[in-house]
């Protein structure tokens, strides 16, 4: 019998940020696109540091970070709201093996760079995909709405 529970292939995606973060705000560090033919886990790994403190802390520090999965459905439901069935699996699919683009390039911006897309350069101009924009808004929407 075989065990399932093994994982077979594994994919890593590594990111190394050095910056500076405040406290109490959404900060987008890393997008990573999770293929159709992936399933499985996800797990991540994350050091955080505090700067230098004069003196000593009397109370203990805690940082944390939230992973937010944001499926391709909920991106194309915000790209064009007033569309009919926006976000429906099955339009979705339809419109993905029509053979056009889902989505357009945009120039790259603070979102993309600090998510670390690898823009493209078209004519001169680097370029990503509006995916990453609407995906960033969709999570912080979320978040909002759960008051974190």
């Amino acid at each position: 019998m075989k065990d399932y529970q093994k994982p077979r292939n594994t994919r890593r995606e590594s990111l190394t940020v050095v910056d500076r973060f405040r406290g109490g705000k959404l900060v987008p560090v890393m997008a990573v696109p999770v293929r159709p033919n992936e399933g499985g886990m996800l797990s991540q790994s994350i050091t955080m540091e505090l700067d230098p403190v004069a003196g000593r802390l009397l109370t203990p520090v805690y940082g944390e970070l939230t992973s937010v999965f944001v499926p391709v459905q909920a991106i194309d439901a915000l790209k064009d709201p007033e569309a009919a069935y926006a976000g429906m699996t099955e339009v979705l699919r339809e419109k993905l093996l029509s053979g056009n683009p889902l989505f357009v390039m945009e120039v790259e911006n603070e979102i993309t760079k600090r998510c670390g897309i690898t823009p493209k350069s078209i004519g001169g101009v680097k370029m990503v995909s509006q995916t990453i924009g609407i995906a960033h808004n969709a999570a912080v929407n979320h978040l909002r709405q759960l008051k974190i």
